[in-house]
């Protein structure tokens, strides 16, 4: 799978200050169709734990703003020393 901000579709993503936690340590796989857009991968918590997500919009979302978000909860989740 893609590494978050390094290789393939994630390459030029997780940019923002909420989604950078992310960057080289989420593994995920993009999916898009019209109005539809979807993250779903692995990542590893700052206290060592594996999680597993899966993220879909789906409506009248404009997909940059999607892919945003999506990026952003994955950077969340990674940083949380749950």
């Amino acid at each position: 799978l893609p590494v978050a901000g390094v290789t393939g579709t994630l390459a030029e993503r997780f940019s923002d200050p909420l989604a950078r936690p992310a960057r080289g340590v989420a593994r995920a796989k993009t999916g898009t169709l019209s109005f539809v857009s979807s993250l779903a991968g692995t990542t590893t918590t700052d206290d060592g734990a594996v999680v597993v997500f899966a993220f879909m919009a789906n409506g009248q979302v404009n997909g940059w703003f999607a892919k945003h978000w999506e990026d952003q909860a994955v950077g969340i989740i990674t940083g949380c020393g749950c």
